[in-house]
């Protein structure tokens, strides 16, 4: 297992600045909250860094990322998967990847495991991140907020 998952972030987008390569993760989750279910939250991105911790670090290498989502009561799902030849400049690796949406089923865990392979072995899972998906009850107090924000936005304020 020459390569180790250093960290596996959920957030809202993951944006990279082309001229420094530095990364900003926009929104970290630990919870989403939504009214009703099923819903669609209007964007999800993903974002790891892996760590050569073997003794010889080959210059080049056909990486495997596989990103599988798990979730009570529903098969695992594959939202992302794909190889690549990469470059190994440094002993790190950083990956990201910005989804349109994420879909929420139902109040509960969500988890993403981070699976890697490479040069075409067998996937092992590197890394898991979750996030609480909860119910958003709405009381006649919230309610209430809600409509006069709405009255405000129509009139332009």
């Amino acid at each position: 297992m020459p390569l180790e998952c250093d960290h596996l972030l959920l957030c809202d987008r993951v944006i990279e600045d082309a001229a420094t390569s530095t990364v900003s993760a926009i929104s970290l989750y630990e919870q989403i909250s939504t009214t009703n279910f099923p819903a669609l939250h209007p964007q999800f991105g993903v974002l790891c860094r892996f760590t050569w911790v073997g003794p010889d670090r080959p210059d080049r290498l056909t990486l495997g990322l596989r990103l599988t989502r798990h979730e009570e009561g529903f098969a695992p799902v594959v939202s992302l998967e794909f190889e690549s030849e990469v470059q190994l400049s440094s002993d790190r690796v950083r990956f990201f990847h910005n989804f349109p949406f994420l879909r929420l089923k139902q109040a509960g865990l969500v988890s993403f495991a981070m699976d890697v392979r490479e040069d075409g072995g067998p996937w092992r899972e590197a890394a898991r991140a979750s996030l609480t998906v909860a119910k958003l009850e709405i009381t006649p107090e919230m309610q209430a907020q809600l409509d006069q924000l709405q009255k405000s936005d129509e009139r332009g304020q």
